[in-house]
């Protein structure tokens, strides 16, 4: 699994170096100055969630939650200060334990004269499907 993920973020960084590789995969999202970008992803009991996302210039902030569909609290799943640039691509995993929702949030509110550019994808399989795959 480890290799999955490292393979997953080579990519990413292949991609912000302008290479052609997986393009499509990506998405570029816009982060306003003094506001921020949000991704909603439902998900079913046991699947399995990755991401893998890099700021292109300076900095902004990342918070990943999950909302139970029953109505169960908030699950804080990720939280990034300020993630720079140069600190690379951010990668992350969660394995939904219910049915609900996961929430991205990339937050450029503390930065009223920059919009920030994030690239990210998201990719989502059901456990079974993986450890079929796996052998």
């Amino acid at each position: 699994f480890h290799h999955y993920i490292l393979f997953k973020s080579n990519i990413l960084r292949k991609e912000l170096a302008g290479s052609s590789l997986e393009k499509d995969a990506y998405i570029t999202a816009e982060v306003p100055a003094g506001d921020s970008h949000q991704l909603v992803v439902p998900t079913l009991t046991g699947n399995l969630i990755s991401w893998d996302w890099a700021c292109s210039k300076h900095d902004v902030q990342f918070t990943a939650i999950f909302r139970p569909a029953n109505g169960s609290d908030i699950v804080m799943i990720s939280s990034i200060d300020r993630h720079m640039a140069e600190d690379g691509p951010s990668v992350g995993s969660f394995e939904s334990p219910a049915a609900g929702d996961l929430i991205f949030e990339w937050d450029n509110r503390y930065s009223f004269l920059r919009s920030k550019q994030v690239v990210y994808r998201v990719s989502q399989v059901a456990m079974s499907d993986f450890e079929d795959a796996s052998g």
